[in-house]
C-alpha cells in the first residue's frame, strides 16, 4: 500500500510539473492588440485589448496572395514581391517593435478587407513602397 502512495504521489508530481512547463508555452502563443474603431456619435477612436489565438507568421508565408484570416509580424521583416489581399478580409497584427516593410506594396482588391493593429507601446512601422503599374 505505501508503495502505491508513492507512485501516484511521483505521478501526481509529474503531472504538475508537466503542467507547468506547457502551461506558459501555450500562453506564449496568444498575441494580444488593440482593436480600435471609430466612435461617430462621440467623435471619439475607441480602443479594446483584444486575443488572438489562431494566426500565421507573415515571415513563414509561401504565397504573396493573403487568404482569409489573421498574420503576425513579430520582428523586423521585410517582404520583395506585393502582397496581394484578394476578396478576403486579412487581418495584420504588428507586434511591438516590429516593423514590416513591403518593397512593391500592399495591393487590395475592391471587395477585399485590410484590417492593421499594433500592441501597446507603439513602436511598430509598416512602409509599403509602390512602383509605377502600367
Amino acid at each position: 500500500m505505501k508503495n502505491l502512495r508513492k507512485s501516484v504521489s511521483i505521478l501526481l508530481t509529474l503531472v504538475m510539473i508537466i503542467g507547468i512547463c506547457i502551461l506558459p508555452a501555450a500562453a506564449e502563443d496568444t498575441i494580444r492588440f488593440i482593436a480600435r474603431s471609430w466612435n461617430a456619435s462621440e467623435k471619439t477612436v475607441d480602443a479594446q485589448t483584444a486575443n488572438c489565438n489562431t494566426y500565421t507568421d507573415l515571415s513563414q508565408l509561401t504565397s504573396h496572395s493573403l487568404a482569409s484570416g489573421w498574420y503576425v509580424v513579430k520582428s523586423s521583416f521585410t517582404i520583395t514581391n506585393r502582397l496581394y489581399v484578394g476578396n478576403n478580409t486579412v487581418n495584420i497584427i504588428l507586434c511591438d517593435g516590429a516593423t514590416l516593410t513591403a518593397n512593391d506594396g500592399i495591393g487590395v482588391s475592391k471587395n477585399g478587407i485590410l484590417n492593421i493593429y499594433g500592441q501597446a507601446d507603439k513602436s511598430r512601422k509598416i512602409f509599403a513602397h509602390c512602383k509605377e503599374r502600367s
